[in-house]
């Protein structure tokens, strides 16, 4: 097994910061939730732990982590407090003071190459620690420990925040990375496509896998991943739910009958999920509806093949777990190559596996497909509304290039006056942190989506554009 890291989440945009600038420097990690078993943590075999909380999260270490870990522990925020207490000493009460302050650095493996510069503190915690714990960067305005470690332990922790585009925060976790843990830098695409490959043939056995697919990136990555483990052992069933985008059907059969010989099962099982969805108008009502019968459809489909061994599934690490609605047949396994993975990583694997750009790029289209796009009631017409408009600003987006430019662009559908509808156009740039700001098309490129919206669409009597500002996993 090769060298991983493992994150423990007490604050999801600190864990997912974290990961992303560790994989960015193609050091391997995975992200557990700060209460799960640590015999759950330990059989990762990882080389170092990192506790990524911020300053006000809320910090408990229920399994031992800090005493039990055979492996170097680095604490961030809140957690670098918890682990000055564990450590002999005391830690104060967060003093929330937004301020640039001058750090003065001590020489040692964790902070080598960082700078002696002006940083930005959100907050202080002021920390006490015995005399066998060295102090190894302070404030300079407060003389508060601002990082510190004890060595033989390999215990580090600091109140350092991480910041995307600072290369000091890299810097950091690339040193505890591969100067305290010995880590290596092998993880990328290349290496993410083996070992998912290694993983789908042990758990497939000489059995045959099933992945059900309802459109989208996530299922297109999940299905070439099992092509490629298991060839004609491989079963691709794309289920037609009737909330799909235009011709995402038709795209689908293109791409894997025809370029990838993978032979594809054609259900259409569109009336039976807009029966399911009748009368539902509240979004996590619909999300349940299609998840339902999806997990119906698929025990209907595990019937028809006795050999069959594995299902792969495309959840990624931004789906909930509540979102887990397969229920399997006996003797059948469970696997998710892509859990861990985020969406921009999804799609570089997606363009590694010579995915069309069509298929990459644009919304990520789960599998409650367009469903969770109308604002109401679902029905054939706002479907029908829908799925045109949407596919009228896409294709206008990709022939004028700014699609490139764009993490996602589709449209919602809401009701507006009598049998009418609005628009609402969404174009999303790429992520500040946890945050996606919405992208500034060009005007003539909105105007002629509005046009031929309105010209396409005579039930659309209003197309909106959205400029609020959104957060993604």
């Amino acid at each position: 097994m090769q060298d991983k890291l493992v994150l423990l989440d007490y604050d999801h945009s600190v864990a997912r910061m974290a990961a992303r600038m560790l994989r960015s420097e193609r050091i391997c990690c995975k992200i557990f939730h700060w209460d799960t078993p640590a015999e759950t943590i330990f059989a990762e075999d990882p080389s170092g732990l990192i506790l990524c909380a911020a300053h006000d999260s809320v910090f408990a270490d229920p399994e031992g982590l800090l005493r039990v870990s055979h492996v170097p522990v680095l604490a961030l925020g809140a957690a670098a407090a918890g682990m000055a207490v564990f450590l002999g000493g005391s830690a104060g009460t967060l003093i929330q003071d937004q301020r640039m302050t001058d750090i003065r650095l001590s020489d040692c493996p964790l902070l080598s190459g960082m700078t002696s510069s002006k940083r930005l503190l959100s907050g202080m915690i002021p920390l006490s620690l015995p005399e066998d714990v060295s102090v190894i960067a302070t404030a300079s305005d407060s003389g508060l420990p601002v990082a510190f470690s004890k060595g033989e332990w390999k215990r580090f922790g600091t109140l350092l925040e991480l910041e995307l585009h600072d290369p000091d925060s890299r810097i950091l976790l690339t040193n505890f990375a591969q100067r305290i843990c010995g880590c290596t830098a092998w993880w990328d695409e290349d290496a993410f496509v083996s070992q998912a490959v290694g993983d789908i043939r042990r758990a497939a056995g000489e059995g045959t896998a099933l992945c059900v697919m309802t459109g989208g990136l996530h299922a297109s990555v999940s299905a070439l991943l099992g092509a490629r483990a298991l060839g004609d052992r491989m079963i691709g069933v794309f289920v037609n739910t009737g909330l799909l985008q235009e011709e995402e059907e038709s795209a689908f059969e293109r791409f894997f009958a025809g370029r990838i010989r993978l032979p594809l099962v054609f259900l259409d099982e569109s009336q039976r999920f807009l029966h399911a969805l009748r009368g539902i108008r509240d979004q996590e009502e619909k999300r349940s509806a299609v998840h339902s019968l999806l997990n119906v459809v698929t025990r209907e489909i595990q019937r028809q093949y006795p050999d069959l061994t594995l299902i792969i599934q495309d959840r990624t690490f931004a789906d909930q777990p509540q979102e887990d609605y397969l229920s399997l047949r006996r003797g059948v396994s469970l696997l998710e190559p892509l859990q861990d993975l985020f969406l921009d990583e999804v799609r570089q694997v997606g363009s590694y596996l010579s995915l069309p750009y069509d298929m990459i790029a644009g919304q990520i289209i789960p599998d409650t497909g367009l469903a969770l796009n109308i604002i109401g009631e679902v029905t054939e017409e706002k479907l029908s509304v829908l799925r045109r408009s949407d596919a009228i600003f896409r294709s206008i987006l990709r022939q004028s290039g700014q699609s490139k430019k764009l993490s996602e662009y589709y449209a919602v559908l809401r009701p507006y006056e009598k049998d009418t509808y609005s628009v609402i156009l969404r174009a999303l740039g790429f992520h500040q942190g946890d945050t996606i700001r919405p992208a500034r098309p060009p005007y003539d490129i909105l105007e002629e989506s509005a046009e031929r919206i309105r010209q396409e669409c005579p039930q659309v009597k209003r197309v909106l554009y959205d400029l609020t500002p959104t957060s993604r996993q």
